[in-house]
């Protein structure tokens, strides 16, 4: 007597070829090299910059727009992630299209906290020399080089 199997795929195969290769998928939010290389208005390079606000220096204090960004977001862009790739999983977005608007979302708060003003408050001496009393605000170049990138594979 032989039986017979019923291999029926509900959509299982398209699933699998969604989410295929998800892990390797990367999007990167920040300065990156093609813009960090611009020149400012002083002669520093905007990765410069980027580093010195990030980090301080011996004589800069330190106002962190990068990591204090995503630490204080942490949960909310856990969740978003989460989110994104559910709507990955049920064919809704692609790949590409989830990290594109994580980035974005990622892109946008980076730029609306150094828009905001991130403490300490610029010196005295600092706030006379440029006209503004805005941390990490001179020409807007900083700010606005800060891009994401998506990397699908």
């Amino acid at each position: 007597m032989s039986s017979k199997i019923r291999d029926t795929d509900k959509g299982y195969r398209a699933t699998i070829k969604r989410i295929d290769g998800i892990g390797k998928a990367n999007v990167t939010v920040g300065i990156h090299a093609s813009d960090g290389a611009a020149k400012e208005g002083d002669g520093a390079t905007v990765l410069d910059v980027a580093v010195w606000a990030e980090f301080g220096t011996d004589t800069e204090p330190e106002r962190s727009w990068l990591r204090a960004w995503f630490e204080a977001n942490r949960e909310i862009g856990t969740k978003k992630l989460t989110e994104f790739l559910a709507r990955v999983v049920a064919g809704k977005l692609t790949k590409k299209q989830a990290l594109e608007q994580f980035g974005a979302w990622a892109q946008g708060g980076i730029q609306q906290r150094i828009a905001d003003g991130i403490e300490p408050a610029n010196a005295p001496s600092t706030i006379e020399q440029k006209g503004s009393s805005k941390p990490l605000i001179n020409t807007g170049q900083f700010r606005a080089s800060i891009h994401f990138k998506v990397d699908s594979k």
